[in-house]
Order: structure tokens, then C-alpha cells, then sequence
């Protein structure tokens, strides 16, 4: 069912992954200038980096087992543009990892900019954006305000030339400064961040900013989405009372608050499902809360599915439990259908729907014809429209005129209608005749059926038998 919309990496982990069985990145501090100073790299104890040196500066290595891997077999002390040459023009994925780790570890405030103009323009690909990131994020953590301004003229001018997500081509970069800088001047980066006028901009660079929060403080980034939330819950009643539809606080991925929980959520469950469940539980009943628990389940029905099952059926009842008891069924349903749906029989009434409807649609992938037979022993009830919507939204694919006579007999009026829709636009994509012989005793409203006809490919729930519209399928 998920998610996951963007992600930052700590800038160690290229360090990390350069490096065969054995080599390990421990701690200490780098010094390089612009000018051509050196990094200083002390190796100890056969293949393993101990750290950075503090003191002479010249790399000492004791021990055994030197790696073979190109010039890491001769770790030097080197300038930073003589690093800078070496990663550009490396042909070796491993070695550049490495030399680009030893830049990092030997940025400052007064070699950066220096560093960001070698650079510039010279990183390509998906490997050369993460890479640019990863020198912003860390650029942020010394120096945020120089970082911030180098990120912003790079989205302002398209530099990278990759344009991707943010506005203007240096987004992601912006992004990446905030989450470092957020983590050693918290105050200072919600302050730039909280002067930017382009509603659109501020909301792509918040991403970066909880991203960096919530690594470093999980509830001062929780209380900030939290304020987030209650001050778009407050531009959307304000709209409505002055007869405003508030369709600009819409984005086409959803409220990005319940995004940004999400965020605090992947690092919440990184230090442990206790951890998570605990943070999640304390978050206040409504849309973020049901956000943090449908993320938190995903990850624990992976782990212990057993105790994920009896986590959210405490909360069963709860509208904020309902996506998660989704996220259980589902996983329950990939292993086996019928413990799932028996599962979602044992739960309260009112949270059977989602059940149902998960497991469903998964059974109906494995096994169409045996999830046919358990719907027709199921008693008319509100968990057998959910169930019954999502096996014909499911079979419409393979078998749209059997999806179409099981959907006729969801009793609930506004659930039969909106699936009889989705099934007719699946049909009318994949035999078009067939779908307009059957629209007009298919006991859908006209004017539904003249927007199926017109429009036959704008998604599920096109038109709106409940008011205020779906999404697209």
C-alpha cells in the first residue's frame, strides 16, 4: 500500500558501502581547505579505518592485509583538489565512493564553496544527484546559511539540469541543506524556510527540513507537523466560511502533513517497533495519527505479524486504526487468504470494511474463483459491499462482465454505483462495444453514463456519487 515519498541517506553511508567485509568508518575530524590543504586519514589495524587524524596529519597505517582495491592500497594524505581530480576521474564505483567520503570528512565552513564550485555541473546521473545531496546535507550541517545560498541560485538557475520534483532544477539541493542544517541550527533553518512566499517551494523544502528534524529530534519535528496540520485545518475553514472551495490547499499526492508524519514515523521505527508504537499511540486522534499508524503497521506486520494483529485490533474501533488494520490484512492475505478474511470477521463491525477489502483484493489476485465462494456465503452487511467492491474492481481487469454482475449486488446505493462505474471505465478500455451494450441496464445514472462514455479513461470514481470526488485509478 506504500509510501515512502523521499528519503536522505547520512552522508557516512557512502563511506560504509565502499568498502569490502571488514572496513569499517568509526569517527574523528577532517581539515582540508580550498586552496589545495590536506585531508588527514589515519589507518590502523589491517583493513580497518579507525578515523580521521587529529594530529600529525600524514596517514599512518599499522598492521596486515593492505586492501587491493586501485589506490586504496596506498591511502596518502591528500589535498582536497587532488581528491576533487582523483573521484571526477575515476572510473571505479568503490574508489569513488571512497575519495568522495574523504571529501566530506574533510569539509569546512572555508573549503565548501570551493569544493561546490569543482564540483558544480560535473556529477551526472541518479548517482551524481544523490552524491550532490549528501555534499549539501553536510555543507548545511557547518555552514547552512552558505549552503542555503549556493542551493538556492543552483533551483533558481536550473545548474544541475535536472529539474526534478522541486521547483527549479536545485530543489532536491535545498532540500538536502535544510536537513542538515535543521540538526545544528534548528531555529535559523525554520526561520529561512518560514520567509519563503511560494507556498508550492515551502512545501517541497519541508520535506528536507522534518527529514533532518526528526533524526536528531523526533518530537520538536513531531510538534512542528502537528502545527503544520492545525494551521491547514485553519486556512480550510476559513475558505469554506468565506464560500472558498480551498482547492489550493489540494496537491495531487495528498495532504503533505500526513507525508511529513510519515517521515517521523521511517525513523521512529528505526530505532525499534516499541519505539514506533509508543510514538504513534501518543500522537492526537485525527488524520496524522492514522498516517503514523498505517506507516508503523507496514513495517511491524513485516517483523511480527502477530503482534501487529493484536496492536491494531485495540484500537479497531478508532477511525485512525482503520488504514493500519488495512496494512495487517493485506500482509495476512499475501500469506493466506482465508486467515485474513477470518481475521476481519473477528473484528468490531465498523472496522471490518477495510478488512475485507484488503484481503480481497489480494485473494482475488491469487485466487478469483475461491474468493467467489467465500463471498457467497457472506450475509448482506456493510463488510460484504466492501468486500464485494474490491473483488469487482479487481476481476474488472480479467473478467469485467462477472465484475460487473457481483458489483450489481453491493446493496449499499452509493458503493454499487461507484463500482459499477470503475468497472465500467475498465471496460470500456478493454472492449468498448461490450461496455456500451451493457451501460444502459447496467442501472447507473445517465449523466454517469454519458461521462463514462465521454471520458472513459479518467480513472475510478470519476463521477461522484457522495460528493467531493476520488482519485484516479
Amino acid at each position: 500500500m506504500n509510501k515512502s515519498i523521499i528519503t536522505h541517506a547520512l552522508w557516512l553511508a557512502i563511506a560504509v558501502g565502499s568498502f569490502a567485509a571488514g572496513w569499517k568508518i568509526k569517527s574523528g575530524n577532517g581539515t582540508g581547505n580550498a586552496d589545495g590543504s590536506s585531508v588527514n586519514i589515519n589507518l590502523s589495524g589491517g583493513n580497518s579505518v579507525s578515523g580521521l587524524s587529529s594530529g600529525s596529519g600524514k596517514a599512518n597505517t599499522k598492521g596486515k592485509g593492505t586492501a587491493k582495491t586501485g589506490s586504496l592500497n596506498s591511502i596518502t594524505t591528500k589535498s582536497t583538489d587532488q581528491l576533487i581530480d582523483e573521484f571526477l576521474n575515476s572510473n571505479d564505483p568503490l574508489e569513488q565512493n571512497f575519495l568522495f567520503a574523504q571529501m566530506l570528512m574533510g569539509l569546512t565552513a572555508d573549503n565548501a564553496p570551493g569544493m561546490f564550485e569543482s564540483l558544480k555541473g560535473k556529477l551526472r546521473g541518479r548517482d551524481g544527484g544523490r552524491q550532490m545531496a549528501l555534499f549539501f546535507q553536510a555543507w548545511g550541517k557547518i555552514d547552512g546559511a552558505a549552503a542555503i545560498a549556493a542551493a538556492t541560485a543552483g533551483s533558481e538557475e536550473g545548474e544541475d539540469g535536472r529539474g526534478r520534483g522541486g521547483p527549479g532544477g536545485g530543489g532536491f539541493n535545498v532540500m538536502s541543506v535544510l536537513a542538515g542544517w535543521v540538526a545544528t541550527d534548528t531555529d535559523a533553518a525554520m526561520q529561512w524556510l518560514s520567509d519563503i512566499e511560494d507556498d508550492r517551494a515551502k512545501g517541497f523544502y519541508t520535506y528536507g527540513l522534518i527529514s533532518g528534524l526528526a533524526k536528531s529530534d523526533a518530537t520538536a519535528a513531531t510538534d512542528y507537523v502537528i502545527e503544520l496540520a492545525a494551521a491547514r485545518a485553519a486556512a480550510r475553514a476559513a475558505d469554506a466560511a468565506a464560500g472558498e472551495p480551498g482547492e489550493e490547499r489540494r496537491t495531487p499526492y495528498g495532504d503533505p502533513t500526513q507525508r511529513y508524519i510519515n517521515q517521523i514515523a521511517d525513523e521512529q521505527i528505526k530505532k525499534g517497533i516499541d519505539t514506533a508504537v509508543a510514538w504513534a499511540n501518543d500522537l492526537p486522534d485525527g488524520d496524522l495519527k492514522s498516517a503514523a499508524f498505517d506507516q508503523v503497521a507496514e513495517s511491524y506486520v513485516r517483523s511480527d505479524i502477530d503482534a501487529a494483529k493484536q496492536w491494531v485490533a485495540k484500537y479497531a474501533e478508532e477511525d485512525y486504526a482503520r488504514r493500519a488494520i488495512g496494512e495487517v490484512a493485506e500482509q495476512l492475505a499475501r500469506e493466506d487468504p482465508q486467515s485474513a478474511v477470518d481475521w476481519a470477521a473477528s473484528l468490531p463491525e465498523s472496522a471490518q470494511g477495510s478488512a475485507y477489502s484488503e484481503a480481497m483484493e489480494r485473494w482475488t489476485q491469487k485466487d478469483a474463483n475461491a474468493a467467489s465462494e467465500y463471498l457467497a456465503t457472506m450475509e448482506p452487511s456493510a463488510a460484504r459491499d466492501s468486500a464485494v467492491s474490491s473483488f469487482a474492481t479487481e476481476l474488472d481487469r480479467e473478467d469485467p462482465q462477472s465484475a460487473a454482475t457481483w458489483a450489481a449486488t453491493i446493496a449499499d446505493e452509493g458503493t454499487r454505483a461507484e463500482t459499477l462505474t470503475q468497472v465500467a471505465r475498465s471496460w470500456m478500455r478493454s472492449d468498448a462495444d461490450a461496455a456500451k451494450a451493457w451501460l444502459p441496464d447496467s442501472g447507473l445514472p445517465q449523466e454517469a453514463q454519458a461521462q463514462i462514455l465521454e471520458n472513459p479513461g479518467r480513472g475510478r470514481g470519476g463521477f461522484d456519487f457522495r460528493g467531493g470526488g476520488r482519485g484516479g485509478r
